[in-house]
């Protein structure tokens, strides 16, 4: 993104971005995208410009299914409409879990929290505690649908084998 654009950005821009960002990476058209996930392909091209300013929470979780994308932080995303600059910044760092973030950072960072459901997500006390087990869902929250069934099966298979002993 250019930075000369980053002080025009606002929430709903960063929405439009990974909205598109995410259809670019499973090379399908709106059309497309609008038959498979039950959304028109009008709203899908009026989302990705931004001229869509108030989404339906629904939208959202269609296209986050099909996406395989938080739809909790699309409608953050959504929900603070035209927040812009540090007020956006800021609210992204904490959706984002980055103290460190650039604001040349901020749609790469929100298609993060939209992979891995964000940094609100309450995890237990005892998880917190274990930076190995807080890194084990951090990377199972980063995969796509398929990977994320793959792993369950993996994980069933290890604890039925250590049932077996």
């Amino acid at each position: 993104m250019d930075d000369r654009n980053i002080g025009h950005l606002t929430s709903i821009h960063v929405l439009a971005h990974v909205l598109r960002e995410a259809r670019t990476l499973v090379g399908r058209s709106p059309e497309h995208v609008a038959d498979v996930a039950g959304v028109s392909g009008k709203t899908i091209r009026r989302l990705e410009s931004a001229s869509l300013r108030a989404p339906r929470y629904v939208t959202l979780e269609a296209l986050g299914r099909y996406y395989a994308l938080d739809p909790g932080v699309l409608s953050q995303l959504a929900a603070w409409g035209d927040r812009s600059g540090r007020e956006l910044i800021d609210g992204i760092r904490r959706l984002a879990g980055r103290d460190d973030l650039q604001p040349e950072e901020l749609v790469e960072a929100a298609m993060a929290a939209a992979r891995r459901g964000g940094a609100l997500l309450v995890v237990p006390r005892e998880v917190r505690r274990d930076p190995d087990v807080l890194q084990l869902v951090q990377d199972f929250l980063a995969l796509d649908r398929g990977r994320r069934a793959l792993a369950r099966a993996i994980l069933t298979q290890l604890r039925m084998a250590r049932e077996r002993r």
